[in-house]
């Protein structure tokens, strides 16, 4: 019943360990840091270890240094989410992994927020993620590529059951085109490994 994990917290390594062996980057940590990883916001209240506004390129980080990279709840801020994960890309060891958190779009949240510049779709990675009809199309204007190790659609209410959970997660086109606004989902979480 592995699949059958509605929340991303159950696919979230770090949840409630601490980082062991692993040098960890956690992008807009807020006041939400991490234990054992290194923390990069814009706000200096905060006292992240970076204090740096990731709007701006490069990150004053070196190429191939952290072995993963934390995401929750920020790319839908960022200015140009393609800018950004090339940065993260170009931080990234070898085979890194980048843990992504955002609001789906049909999530009334992703909208409320004045300071969310994306609305992304269970496909909007796909376009930097090898093997995918998208990227087979449209990847050439970026030259980084992930792979994609897992992808999940949360569903808005607690009504739902693992059968729409299900059809969610197995028909996201179908879902994304024709009840995406009927049955809504709340959050996309990926995890994306660094393609050497």
């Amino acid at each position: 019943m592995k699949f059958f994990k509605l929340h991303w917290l159950d696919y979230f390594p770090y949840r409630h360990a601490k980082i062991h062996n692993r040098r960890v980057l956690h992008i807009g940590s807020g006041k939400q840091k991490f234990e054992g990883a290194s923390s990069l916001d814009i706000d200096k209240s905060l006292s992240p270890d970076i204090a740096w506004d990731m709007n701006v390129f490069p990150w004053p980080i070196n190429d191939k240094s952290f072995d993963d990279v934390i995401a929750i709840n920020i790319l839908e801020h960022v200015e140009d989410l393609v800018l950004v994960l090339n940065e993260i890309h170009r931080i990234l060891k070898p085979s890194g992994k980048l843990y992504i958190l955002v609001p789906h779009f049909t999530n009334y949240a992703a909208y409320v927020d004045p300071t969310h510049r994306q609305h992304l779709s269970y496909f909007s990675f796909d376009y930097f993620i090898s093997g995918t009809s998208i990227e087979k199309e449209y990847g050439f204007y970026v030259n980084f590529r992930f792979i994609l190790k897992r992808r999940v659609i949360m569903l808005s209410g607690r009504f739902l059951n693992f059968i729409l959970f299900y059809f969610v997660n197995t028909f996201p086109l179908f879902w994304e085109k024709y009840f995406c606004f009927i049955i809504r989902g709340e959050g996309l979480y990926l995890e994306l490994q660094r393609e050497n």
